[in-house]
């Protein structure tokens, strides 16, 4: 992959995430692709995450990125904060790019508690709603972030969010699989969900609308995910009646397979950025049936082919675009679309992207010229 030639010596990229996650997912493709450029490179995460997922940690070794851990929980902040402060400095590093509330909060505090001068570019990628402590965190990172030298969203609705910060950057994910040469309709089917089983989710509103369809109209649903409504998921299930045609499948790291041989993904959630999962999906061939939040509208708006589009966040109007898409011709998407819409978002883009804008963090009056 050609990279610019201007890029950072060190970049040290915070965020506390395990398993195969979107988000984790998009930043080792990313850590892989400036290490091999010569950039000196350190992932951080927390303790926890670090035990749970040796995988990314010898994947990374592997990649030449150097990998760091610092104490986990909110209640060991202050510890976290000097630990992130240590290696910052131990790996003289130049950027400190976050992801995700807690790790901007830490940035915050390594900036402004140990005054380190490492310059700071905070993403983000969306809101959660899962308990009043998380949203009021998530609040108090946001304004943190607006000290950052630079904030990056995923999705350009999420601007707004950050209207007293000037000129926030739009970086969108990117497609990390090639697209599918293979789809033949006769080996898809079923719906699936993958994602986090988070509120905002709305894994509920997803059962409900699969609730309301008529049982000759309904297809079997496959979940595949994790996170704080697993443990009410069967009981959803149970209580809607849905045991003959909803299954939960627990996690799974072969997405690209499970996109492969399903009808349709459905992103029936609340508040989004711009889905890792819609790219991947579109990379498979895999038809999208989704609500219209955060920058999905746009993007299914200016490539119509690739699914259906809920007219809201309601069961019926879930229901109603699972239904549109259930009865509708076209059982994958085509090849021209897929390649046309991904060439978009491609990884190359990505990191040209992320180059131009260390240049500016790092001599704004060069990149000001």
């Amino acid at each position: 992959m050609k990279t610019p030639e201007t890029i950072p010596h060190s970049l040290a990229l915070v965020l506390d995430a395990s398993g195969n996650s979107g988000p984790l997912r998009q930043q080792k493709a990313l850590l892989k692709s400036f290490a091999a450029a010569g950039v000196r490179c350190i992932y951080i995460r927390g303790v926890r995450a670090t035990l749970r997922d040796p995988d990314t940690t010898n994947e990374l070794h592997d990649a030449a990125v150097r990998t760091g851990s610092v104490t986990d929980g909110y209640r060991g902040i202050f510890n976290a904060i000097s630990e992130l402060s240590n290696l910052m400095s131990a790996n003289d590093c130049q950027i400190m790019q976050t992801h995700g509330s807690r790790a901007a909060l830490l940035a915050f505090g390594v900036r402004w508690l140990f005054r380190r001068k490492v310059r700071w570019i905070a993403f983000f990628h969306g809101l959660t709603y899962e308990s009043w402590r998380v949203r009021l965190l998530d609040r108090l990172a946001i304004v943190a972030m607006h000290s950052a030298d630079q904030v990056v969203v995923v999705a350009e609705a999420q601007r707004n969010i950050f209207a007293r910060k000037n000129d926030v950057q739009h970086v969108p994910n990117a497609v990390l699989d090639t697209v599918s040469v293979e789809s033949r309709s006769d080996d898809r089917e079923g719906l699936v969900f993958i994602g986090r089983l988070s509120p905002e989710k709305n894994i509920y509103g997803l059962l409900k609308a699969m609730s309301q369809l008529p049982p000759e109209g309904r297809s079997n649903l496959r979940i595949y995910g994790d996170g704080p409504e697993s443990r009410s998921l069967a009981g959803w299930i149970d209580e809607m009646g849905l045991k003959e045609h909803v299954q939960f499948m627990g996690t799974s790291t072969d997405v690209r397979t499970i996109l492969m041989r399903a009808r349709a993904v459905v992103l029936p959630s609340l508040s989004e950025g711009m889905p890792n999962i819609l790219l991947e999906a579109v990379a498979a061939r895999c038809r999208v049936v989704a609500t219209p939040v955060g920058d999905v509208p746009r993007i299914m708006n200016e490539h119509s082919g690739i699914g259906t589009l809920a007219s809201g966040t309601q069961e019926r109007d879930i229901a109603a675009a699972i239904s549109a898409e259930l009865t509708g011709e076209r059982e994958s998407i085509e090849m021209r679309e897929a390649i046309e819409l991904l060439r978009t978002f491609s990884l190359e883009n990505r990191v040209r992207l992320l180059s131009e804008i260390y240049l500016k963090t790092l001599r704004p009056e060069q990149a000001s010229r």
